[in-house]
């Protein structure tokens, strides 16, 4: 009997494939690999750590060329977590930092 080939899955891997693309170049970014030889989490990008779903984000809301760069940077620089989503929307290490002293 022959193995049919599963066709959600490589549906899925050719459209991870396709945002992997788009996004590396919008932002004239490398991709390296995917992390643990998993397509489906974190990928190497150009010396950056990004998750498919920030991948996703920055696509399907449009954000301006270099926007996730500069929230990577954010992030090393103030040393604090905050998702993708959370920064493009405006929250800012001190926002955080004046709901702590409330």
């Amino acid at each position: 009997m022959k193995k049919q080939t599963n066709t959600p899955l490589r549906a899925f891997d050719v459209a991870v494939d396709r945002l992997l693309m788009e996004f590396c170049e919008k932002h004239d970014l490398s991709y390296e690999f995917s992390v643990g030889n998993d397509s489906v989490d974190m990928f190497l990008i150009s010396d950056y750590f990004f998750s498919l779903s920030d991948i996703y984000f920055d696509l399907k809301s449009n954000q301006p060329k270099g926007k996730i760069i500069e929230w990577y940077d954010y992030l090393l620089d103030n040393e604090i977590e905050i998702s993708y989503y959370a920064y493009c929307m405006g929250l800012r290490k001190e926002q955080l930092s004046k709901k702590q002293n409330d």
